[in-house]
């Protein structure tokens, strides 16, 4: 129990993956009276683990009281979350509260700020599985992602087998199966892949 420290999520070997990097909604209260700046320190409180971060602001330029946001949470230390998971923001000094956040994607890839198409996955991913998953799988493509790995990187306990289902019978994602383990790529992967062999 020593090894078990206030934060720590206990789990089976292999089922979880820690990140320092997710992409998020931020609710910034209308009660504060500064704005919401780019690459702001703040303290981040998930669970009962306090991580200092700094927030990316991904669709606007600076956040007014009252508003909301998509940004990026660029964490000082390693953290476990899940897809939905509710964390509460304060300001890094004095402290005290300055909004929530809700997590969309606990394993965000590095993007530009303003980059419309990866705001527009994060809009239509917020309330809708079967486009998260799709995401997840398009940035594991150049990996070449198992069940398994899609399962660890989903970033949620649901079971995507179902949601798996529906974007192969769809087209969306492509199952590879004549090989030593059934492997899963994004359709979008496989056109730019082809795209650089035309040329």
């Amino acid at each position: 129990k020593v090894d078990i420290k206030r934060g720590s999520v206990v789990a089976t070997p292999n089922s979880l993956s820690v990140t320092r990097m997710m992409d998020v909604e931020i609710n910034y209260l209308s009660s504060n009276s500064k704005i919401l700046k780019n690459n702001q320190r703040v303290r981040f409180h998930h669970g009962t683990k306090e991580i200092i971060c700094r927030i990316k602001l991904l669709d606007k330029e600076e956040i007014n009281p009252g508003e909301s946001g998509y940004a990026q949470l660029i964490l000082e230390k390693e953290l476990v979350g899940f897809t939905g998971d509710l964390g509460i923001l304060r300001n890094y000094s004095p402290m005290f509260t300055i909004g929530g956040i809700t997590i969309l994607n606990p394993l965000a890839t590095k993007t530009k700020r303003f980059n419309e198409r990866y705001i527009s996955k994060l809009k239509g991913g917020k309330d809708n599985n079967t486009i998260k998953l799709s995401s997840t799988i398009e940035e594991l493509s150049p990996k070449y992602p198992t069940f398994e790995d899609m399962k660890l990187n989903f970033g949620s306990s649901e079971d995507i087998r179902k949601l798996l289902e529906i974007l192969v019978a769809d087209g969306e994602v492509i199952e590879l199966i004549t090989l030593s383990e059934t492997l899963y790529l994004h359709k979008n992967f496989l056109e730019e892949k082809k795209d650089e062999l035309l040329k």
